[in-house]
């Protein structure tokens, strides 16, 4: 824990202790730089690197420690003229100021007084109208969202990561190579892992983006700092829970409306969760066996996709999904939420009516060569 009170008193007393007569003007005046840089070691391993930086500056030439507080040198602050040097307690790591002192503590820094606190790590700028979030709760070391953390959206989202942040983007569990994080519209599961500017552990924001039918979500929760407002199940209203998750037990389409009364602001966010399989019927097909073309109709008018393999390779689906060759066959059918029926079969060699007429005409073709062989031989004289 900092104490304000140790590293302080040491340089004040150095300004202030009695030197023989021999000790010049710029004997004190070392004497007082010996004191900033130790209150710097002390204080520095705990603050902020520019706080570290301003109490390592040097005192300007002819004047002591104690001289020159409360006054701005460049980007260099010293301590107030009214500061306690007796204070003793923990300092706050973002105002300098002792945390028991009500007037000082949790104070933001300048250009953040427009932002509303939600929770320890997220605020709203109303301002800029985003989401500012702290890394590891250190303002100093912030970006902004377009939507809380932890959200669940049927649109978009973006990012202000500022300049000098360290990111990295996954979705679905896959590292999202040169991530555009400005503007995130496809859909999935995604973590953005932020470092900040001289940070070595990652702060993560989860948020996911549902634009279709899912058939894996159990259960809707929504951010902190947010509470349910409305809540519908196909259509009908249903009773809202008081805390953040709501049990999806059964296929539907679910409404939430979730809002942080104090910023004024709602979100809506639909989910059509269904985990029953599409279905084929097969015209032609009995026992999984066919003796003749086989054509396949969706039950439903839900939108499908199928896939076709004969003979263990893949094969283009027919404009009239009619399957007309033999062989063995695997067809597969999902649906946008994943949802899959596999089914497989036989066509076996069949003759259709062009291959009949094919096999009579060859016929004919072969037994007439066969009499005129025939009448050739019996009337053919060797003289």
């Amino acid at each position: 824990m900092l104490r304000a009170g140790t590293g302080c008193f040491w340089g004040k007393r150095m300004s202030k202790a009695k030197m023989s007569g021999m000790m010049g003007k710029r004997k004190k005046r070392e004497h007082c730089r010996m004191g900033a840089a130790v209150l710097t070691a002390v204080l520095g391993l705990g603050m902020s690197v520019p706080a570290a930086q301003a109490l390592a500056a040097e005192v300007p030439d002819g004047g002591f420690f104690d001289d020159y507080v409360g006054e701005q040198q460049g980007n260099v602050t010293y301590l107030p003229e009214d500061y306690d040097m007796s204070y003793d307690g923990a300092l706050d790591q973002h105002t300098g100021g002792g945390l028991e002192n009500a007037d000082t503590q949790g104070e933001l820094p300048e250009g953040l007084e427009s932002v509303i606190m939600i929770t320890q790590d997220m605020g709203y700028d109303t301002s800029l109208q985003m989401y500012v979030n702290y890394v590891r709760g250190d303002v100093n070391k912030r970006y902004y969202s377009s939507l809380p953390r932890d959200v669940i959206t049927n649109g978009n989202i973006s990012f202000n990561m500022g300049t000098r942040s360290q990111y990295v983007l996954y979705r679905d569990g896959e590292r999202v190579s040169d991530a555009d994080v400005s503007n995130i519209t496809q859909e999935g599961a995604y973590v953005l892992e932020n470092f900040g500017q001289g940070s070595s552990d990652a702060e993560r924001f989860e948020f996911t983006i549902l634009q279709s039918t899912t058939n894996t979500m159990e259960q809707f929760r929504i951010p902190e700092g947010f509470s349910y407002s409305r809540v519908t199940v196909n259509g009908e209203e249903a009773a809202a829970p008081a805390g953040a998750v709501y049990q999806m037990p059964s296929d539907g389409v679910y409404g939430f409306q979730f809002r942080n009364e104090e910023l004024g602001i709602s979100y809506y966010t639909e989910i059509n969760k269904d985990t029953v399989a599409p279905m084929l019927e097969f015209v032609g097909l009995v026992d999984g066996k066919a003796h003749g073309p086989v054509q396949m109709l969706p039950v439903g008018e839900e939108e499908t996709v199928i896939r076709v393999s004969r003979d263990g390779t893949q094969i283009n689906v027919p404009f009239d999904r009619v399957l007309d060759d033999y062989g063995s066959y695997v067809v597969t059918v999902s649906d946008l939420a994943g949802n899959s029926m596999e089914y497989r079969f036989v066509i076996q060699v069949y003759f259709t009516m062009t291959s009949m007429l094919v096999f009579l005409l060859l016929a004919m073709i072969a037994a007439g060569l066969f009499g005129y062989y025939r009448y050739v031989k019996s009337h053919l004289r060797i003289r």
